[in-house]
């Protein structure tokens, strides 16, 4: 009434009450006293706007996959990023139109000229825990390394869904979502280009796992990631690998390929790692070959190019692209296109997508079998890029990779893990790529690692049958209704005393649980501290008053004090925890 009484006397016609409210916070409002009295008369003067927004249940994860769209006061609502942008059309829906006819004071009815159509549903193969995950791991890792912005997908090998994704950028006010890395960044991968390089020589027979290769040349000329080392002059082309040598692997190729520099691109394209696919997001760029110079593209490679192109230069390669590269490898060499979109229900007419095969065999399964060994050895061979970050929770096989460019005018590196996991029975293939100058591959894998173990162990199973119990204390029981409070404590094979009432105050020692009689007294509002939401809402509903409840768990605090009397209708609120 204050301010009420202080808008009246400063002569404004309209009283600004609140913001940005809810649906149910406008309708505690419109039960103001003022806006009841004298049967609702003065119902219309209450004037509101409604506003949509999009609202996201599960906060920032995924969210530049998901989407968001724009809003303004005509309620006109376009996607602005994400599945939201990409599918617009589809999700909006059509408008109806109508006009009101207000007949009487307190009832307007609408004559409907066109019933509006609702948009489409869109199901996602996003798996939430497994999101959860990623994007926790990679945030960690970020805040950690102080990166400028990272990605990670998290791929299912045999159906090529995408179970999670998540672009991190930096800035002033922390990490956020945005951009879309994983699908549209054109970078040159570094070292995890190598593990193509190595198809393509072991399938044309340049070289066996076993064979000699020469990693230390005093004539080469610096190369980064990984430079000439003279205890490296005479190794196998599988520790090569496995050490990343970009002086071993350059020698490899360029002695191969160096009168026919575009022999290697062929070989490279007949995997059809390149092909272009279409993953369902905005934004998406493709695979390419050959030196970048103001984003221009050539068309063919030179004898100088080839060496550097080896070890993931000269090549422009979305992280998508090289998933889809490491995930036909665990797959036995069928490459299958990535997907997000699983399926569209459009006011009942039903689109579902499934997998889409690629190439049947991207190598022979001897190749294949060759580089699954040399990558689980870059994790578990002691010397290998990964080997600081094996685990013992879970094998997992994959490449590092460190890249250098320019940004902006700034050198920048960036850093990669590709792999799968499990090693022996591949069911998830994953990408991690960070930015940030001064930073390592192996910093990558890192993250990889710990995604691989919290994935693994959300369908970890123990057999607790044999375990002995080695439990001091009773569990915490809530208060409640009585026969509730008996089954749940004899399924539990709890030993219990139990008081001659309906509803039940519990009490707990180490030993044993007890319980009094809770008093009710009628039109007194009754004590529910320490109940359960479903035994508190049915007590204050018999009581006779209306229940809003916030939190979930136990009830720690009521609006209306124990013992007070009841006024039939009131709201009480519960708080629960």
């Amino acid at each position: 009434s204050n301010i009420i009484n202080r808008a009246y006397n400063t002569k404004k016609r309209v009283l600004l009450i609140s913001r940005n409210i809810d649906y149910l916070e406008r309708k505690d409002i419109m039960k103001f006293p003022l806006l009841n009295s004298a049967g609702g008369k003065y119902n219309d003067c209450m004037i509101s706007e409604e506003v949509n927004r999009r609202i996201h249940p599960y906060g920032n994860l995924a969210l530049r996959t998901i989407g968001d769209v724009f809003t303004d006061r005509s309620q006109k609502t376009d996607g602005r990023f994400g599945i939201e942008l990409q599918f617009d059309s589809l999700l909006r829906g059509i408008e109806g139109t109508s006009n009101p006819l207000k007949i009487s004071r307190r009832r307007t009815v609408f004559d409907e000229y066109k019933r509006a159509v609702n948009g489409a549903d869109i199901t996602l193969t996003l798996n939430i825990d497994m999101q959860d995950i990623v994007q926790s791991c990679l945030m960690e890792q970020a805040q950690k390394l102080g990166i400028e912005r990272g990605c990670a997908v998290l791929m299912e090998v045999a159906t090529g869904e995408i179970k999670a994704i998540s672009n991190l950028y930096y800035s002033p006010k922390g990490y956020f979502e945005a951009g879309n890395m994983a699908i549209s960044d054109l970078n040159p991968p570094g070292s995890t280009f190598k593990t193509l390089t190595m198809l393509v020589a072991l399938e044309d027979g340049t070289i066996t796992p076993d064979t000699i290769v020469d990693a230390f040349n005093k004539q080469y000329p610096k190369v980064a990631d990984h430079d000439s080392h003279p205890e490296w002059s005479a190794i196998t082309a599988s520790d090569m690998f496995v050490y990343s040598s970009n002086v071993g692997i350059s020698n490899v190729i360029g002695n191969r390929y160096g009168n026919n520099p575009m022999q290697f691109v062929h070989a490279i394209q007949k995997t059809k790692v390149d092909e272009p696919f279409d993953i369902g997001l905005p934004g998406a760029t493709g695979f390419k070959i050959g030196y970048m110079r103001y984003w221009n593209i050539k068309d063919t490679i030179s004898k100088i190019d080839l060496p550097t192109m080896s070890f993931g230069y000269q090549v422009a390669v979305p992280p998508i692209y090289m998933l889809r590269f490491y995930n036909a490898i665990a797959n036995n060499g069928k490459m299958i296109n990535p997907f997000i979109v699983k399926e569209i229900n459009n006011n009942g007419k039903i689109t579902t997508f499934s997998t889409k095969t690629v190439n049947s065999s991207i190598a022979s399964s001897r190749t294949i079998g060759q580089l699954k060994t040399m990558l689980r050895k870059v994790v578990e061979q002691k010397g290998g890029t990964g080997y600081a970050y094996r685990s013992s929770k879970v094998s997992f096989a994959g490449k590092t990779g460190t890249a250098v460019f320019m940004v902006n005018g700034i050198s920048t590196d960036q850093v990669s893990f590709c792999g799968y996991f499990p090693a022996d029975k591949p069911k998830y293939s994953c990408i991690v790529v960070m930015q940030r100058q001064g930073i390592w591959g192996s910093q990558s894998c890192e993250v990889f690692r710990n995604i691989a173990e919290k994935i693994v162990s959300l369908n970890t199973t123990i057999d607790v049958g044999g375990l002995q119990d080695t439990v001091k204390y009773l569990p915490t029981v809530k208060n409640g209704r009585r026969e509730a409070l008996r089954y749940t404590l004899r399924k539990l094979n709890i030993s219990s005393d139990f008081a001659d009432s309906e509803w039940l105050i519990v009490h707990r020692d180490s030993l044993r649980i007890r319980s009094t009689e809770l008093p009710l007294v009628q039109n007194l509002v009754p004590n529910v501290v320490g109940m359960g939401a479903k035994d508190a809402v049915c007590l204050m509903e018999r009581s006779g008053l209306r229940v809003h409840i916030s939190g979930r768990g136990t009830v720690r605090q009521q609006s209306l004090a124990a013992g007070s009397r009841v006024v039939k209708g009131q709201t009480v609120r519960l708080v629960l925890n």
